[in-house]
C-alpha cells in the first residue's frame, strides 16, 4: 500500500501543473487522497514497532511528517518566488519517488505485507 501510494502520487501531483482550471480541483483532491493513503500505514507500522508505546510512536511519526512538511514549505515558497510556482510544483511531484527505495527497505509486518 505504501509503495503503491508513493508511485501513484507522482504522476497525479505532476499533472496538477497542466490541467485546465476546471479540472484542477478534481485532480488536486485525487492526488491528495492517493498521497495521504499511506499516512495510516505509516502510523500502523510505527505502532507495530513500539507496541508498548503506541501513542508515542504515532505522535512521533505524525509530528515528523508535519514538521518536515512545514520546513519544506518555506523552502518551496522561496524557490517558487525565485523560479515560478509551476516549476516548483513539477519538481516537488518527484519527491514521493525518492522515498520509494526507503519504503522498500522497511521490514515485513506481522501479516507479511510491507
Amino acid at each position: 500500500m505504501l509503495v503503491n501510494s508513493l508511485l501513484a502520487s507522482t504522476p497525479l501531483l505532476f499533472i496538477l501543473t497542466s490541467v485546465p482550471e476546471v479540472a484542477f480541483l478534481g485532480a488536486l483532491v485525487t492526488a491528495g487522497f492517493v498521497f495521504s493513503v499511506s499516512a495510516a500505514v505509516n502510523v500502523a507500522m510505527a505502532q507495530e514497532i513500539a507496541p508498548a508505546r503506541q501513542g508515542t510512536a504515532s505522535a512521533m511519526v505524525q509530528g515528523f511528517a508535519f514538521g518536515t512538511g512545514a520546513l519544506l514549505a518555506v523552502a518551496a515558497g522561496a524557490a517558487a518566488d525565485r523560479h515560478g510556482i509551476g516549476l516548483v510544483y513539477q519538481a516537488l511531484a518527484f519527491i514521493p519517488l525518492l522515498t520509494v527505495p526507503v519504503a522498500l527497505t522497511l521490514p515485513e509486518t506481522a501479516k507479511g505485507t510491507r
